[in-house]
């Protein structure tokens, strides 16, 4: 348990010992190991599970749509079972057409039919010894595509970046899809995401 003690314009946490642990700054982010003994500044909770080896990122390389319907594109999922909660901190979404827009949508809890093609995440510590529990599959097969969690769009050549400071937490048995509607035919799109797991 923590103390709040001497709060100024920002808020720092103390332990019982008095040891500054994490602060939470004026624009309301979390730092942890606010003061760490490399003397190399602030660590936000990202950068935290970095070191700790329990951050991790999976992308699917560029990949050719044909036509412009709406394609099951991306499913990431904390499995059942699964002895963590799964903290996504960033996703970026990149295409390769010079005008129109396409949409990205995604969705909470789709009904997975097949997982799809198994995406292989790779340690943001690579000497970390940890290996993620979380599961990336490209071109799964979805009978019902769930709750729209969020709709987001990218025009002309371009990376779309929606960056959720390790704010997005998924549970364990729980999944989210990630469709894409290509602005044109035969136009190619990629979809990198990083996380930690506590």
């Amino acid at each position: 348990m923590v103390d709040i003690s001497n709060p100024t314009t920002d808020i720092s946490l103390f332990d019982k010992e008095g040891v500054n642990d994490a602060e939470v700054d004026n624009e309301n982010r979390l730092w942890v190991n606010s003061k760490p003994a490399t003397g190399q500044g602030h660590l936000t909770l990202f950068q935290s599970y970095a070191e700790n080896g329990k951050a991790f990122s999976v992308i699917q390389p560029f990949i050719t749509l044909a036509g412009q319907s709406e394609t099951d594109f991306l499913l990431f999922r904390n499995p059942t079972g699964s002895t963590i909660r799964v903290k996504i901190n960033d996703i970026l979404y990149t295409y390769n057409k010079g005008s129109g827009i396409s949409i990205v949508r995604v969705y909470n809890n789709p009904t997975i039919t097949s997982n799809g093609i198994a995406l292989t995440a790779l340690k943001m510590n690579t000497l970390g010894s940890i290996s993620p529990q979380a599961l990336v599959n490209y071109a799964p097969t979805i009978s019902a595509r769930g709750t729209i969690r969020k709709i987001f769009g990218q025009s002309a050549i371009g990376t779309y970046v929606d960056h959720y400071d390790s704010s997005l937490i998924l549970g364990a048995n729980s999944s989210i899809l990630f469709t894409v509607q290509p602005a044109a035919n035969n136009t190619d799109h990629s979809i990198y995401v990083n996380w930690g797991e506590e």
